[in-house]
């Protein structure tokens, strides 16, 4: 999928993009905004479960790990991701774009280093589903907020 398509990203957008991304938005009540609310819920639910699991695997995969996986959960909005760390740097996360990882991972057995790789690589895709769905789900909220307040308002000039 291409996402300039869908966004417009280019110079401008033509009618049908943009007549497309109108019927988008009529098209979704405020019930659908709802209910999609509610798949998204349990949706986050269930990789947050995932989360866990893959944590828990991790810990008894490895007996003495190089490094290991923390669940880090940013507050207000809950977005919750797993993080690496290396054990006595209490600070430093760990990501596989960071200067420290082709060392870190040169260090490791090459059985070892797979075996990591695999549980990274599930933790990445962990960590987008939820950032993806829990980006819908901020937005599609705030825009029932939104058209609630302008209901209101447009009620109250109304009624003047």
């Amino acid at each position: 999928m291409n996402l300039d398509d869908d966004v417009g990203a280019g110079a401008a957008m033509t009618t049908d993009q943009l007549q497309n991304q109108k019927s988008l938005v009529h098209r979704r009540s405020d019930a659908g905004v709802a209910q999609r609310l509610r798949v998204l819920e349990k949706e986050k639910e269930t990789l947050l479960r995932g989360m866990h699991a893959l944590i828990a695997e991790f810990k008894t995969t490895f007996r003495e790990p190089p490094a290991y996986m923390v669940l880090h959960r940013i507050t207000p909005g809950q977005h919750i991701y797993v993080r690496w760390r290396r054990y006595g740097r209490k600070s430093s996360f760990i990501t596989p774009s960071s200067a420290s990882a082709p060392e870190f991972f040169r260090q490791l057995e090459p059985h070892t280093r797979s075996v990591i790789a695999d549980f990274w690589r599930h933790s990445l895709d962990l960590n987008l589903a939820f950032a993806l769905r829990h980006l819908e789900w901020t937005r599609l909220r705030q825009y029932l907020e939104d058209v609630d307040t302008l209901n209101k308002i447009s009620r109250t000039r109304a009624s003047r």
